[in-house]
């Protein structure tokens, strides 16, 4: 459709467009569109298809214009966006809307656009790509690590519980406050094990258990706090019950030629088995290196191309990154909804680094424009299939989820973002340095 339009820059992604579209193109929409309705309508005293165009529109005249203007405002509105090199990003607003029969068509749209960015400082970044030594305490580290995940279990019986072990116990458990609540039994007689003063072992537990024998019995209380991320106890007063039952420590192998085998590593001496840990850590800081470079990178081409971003867009990456959050607590255990979260305040948090993706994002996509770097569909099949081989689960299965949910695309656009920053990295003036293990 050929349509005259003026464009006001009301800011980098803000516009407003007044559009016409020529009286004859209005006409013909009005003519189809009456053509249409006289097939269909049924008008008493006329048979079907033969209703007078006048009858037509003194009875339909509303229906007919609201016909005609959800036909030609899409197709106007894309003609001007086209004029002025312009994508939309969210559905315009339409106001002043002039549309009569045998009458040019007048509206203004307020339109959200992507920004224009003019990418060209992207070659030649001077950067340093800083790789940490592996040191000898690292590799010991690593070692005792390995003894950690290796160690086995073993009964005590001849000491009290101390630091470290590994309780099994029989609790029991009631609420003694608030005094609404005062006996609610919460549990009874259920078997637990705990690692004694365990990260995740609430402090109580640990000092409580810590000096029983294996038979003997102890009751305690525990006072939780209002905002405990479990509801049922949240702000209450609980009593414990707790028999100890089993104890068990840990032994772990031992650190001598043996080892690697001990622990399914075919090397025949633990010098061997400590060379090959290196080689490990080497790999292992080279990706880290990697990473912190592509961060480095991203920093540059942010500060090279100041841009300011369509909101629609932020408040997406916003809600994107929310829906993270959430996820992530409900595998913790923790529900989102009732733990007390003030999420107003997270969203606010959250905004800056939203801003920020959306700032990468529009940047990396002009430049794989600029220099046509797509992904093809069989190179989204091959990174499923990867994704399926981690999990354990069909690749069909993980594709026909991925597309139920509607996130194929944006696995895409990932997929495209990583092969420009490879670009990026790769056209850098790039040197590397060693930093010492402990920097």
């Amino acid at each position: 459709m050929d349509v005259q339009s003026e464009i006001t820059h009301l800011s980098a992604t803000q516009k407003e467009l007044v559009i016409e579209a020529p009286a004859e193109v209005v006409r013909q929409e009005f003519d189809r569109t009456y053509a249409v309705l006289g097939r269909s309508v049924k008008v008493p005293g006329f048979r079907p298809g033969k209703v007078p165009p006048s009858v037509l529109k003194q009875k339909f005249q509303r229906e007919a214009r609201d016909t005609v203007a959800s036909q030609l405002l899409p197709e106007a509105i894309r003609a001007a966006l086209a004029e002025h090199r312009l994508h939309l990003v969210t559905d315009p607003k339409i106001h002043d809307l002039s549309l009569q029969e045998g009458q040019p068509l007048r509206f203004k749209a307020t339109v959200e656009v992507l920004p224009h960015i003019d990418v060209t400082n992207y070659k030649g970044l001077r950067v340093t790509k800083k790789v940490e030594a592996v040191t000898e305490e690292e590799i010991d580290e690593a070692l005792e690590d390995l003894c950690e995940q290796h160690a086995q279990l073993i009964p005590v019986e001849d000491r009290p519980a101390e630091v470290g072990d590994f309780a099994t116990m029989t609790l029991s458990a009631r609420v003694v406050s608030p005094t609404a609540g005062e006996g609610a039994k919460l549990m009874r007689d259920q078997v637990t094990e705990i690692e004694i003063g365990g990260e995740d072992v609430l402090k109580e537990f640990s000092e409580n258990v810590k000096g029983l024998q294996v038979g003997e019995t102890r009751t305690f209380r525990v006072t939780y706090a209002p905002d405990y991320h479990a509801p049922r106890l949240a702000g209450k007063e609980v009593e414990y019950q707790v028999r100890l039952d089993a104890l068990r420590q840990k032994e772990f192998p031992k650190l001598d030629d043996e080892f690697p085998r001990t622990i399914g590593e075919d090397f025949e001496t633990l010098a061997d088995f400590r060379q090959e840990l290196r080689r490990r850590l080497e790999k292992q800081h080279e990706e880290e290196a990697e990473e912190a470079l592509n961060e480095v990178v991203l920093e540059q081409l942010l500060q090279a191309h100041p841009v300011e971003v369509p909101e629609t867009l932020v408040r997406r990456r916003l809600e994107s990154r929310l829906t993270n959050i959430a996820r992530s607590l409900a595998m913790q255990g923790i529900d989102p909804d009732s733990s007390g979260l003030d999420w107003q305040a997270i969203a606010h948090g959250e905004r800056e680094q939203a801003i920020r993706d959306v700032r990468v994002a529009l940047i990396l996509q002009q430049i794989a424009e600029r220099e046509s770097i797509t992904v093809s569909n069989a190179e989204v099949d091959a990174e499923i299939a990867r994704l399926a081989a981690q999990r354990r689960q069909s690749a069909i299965q993980l594709k026909g989820r991925l597309t139920k949910e509607g996130t194929l695309d944006s696995m895409k656009n990932e997929m495209r973002n990583r092969k420009v920053l490879e670009l990026v990295v790769k056209a850098a003036a790039m040197e590397r340095e060693v930093v010492d293990g402990e920097t």
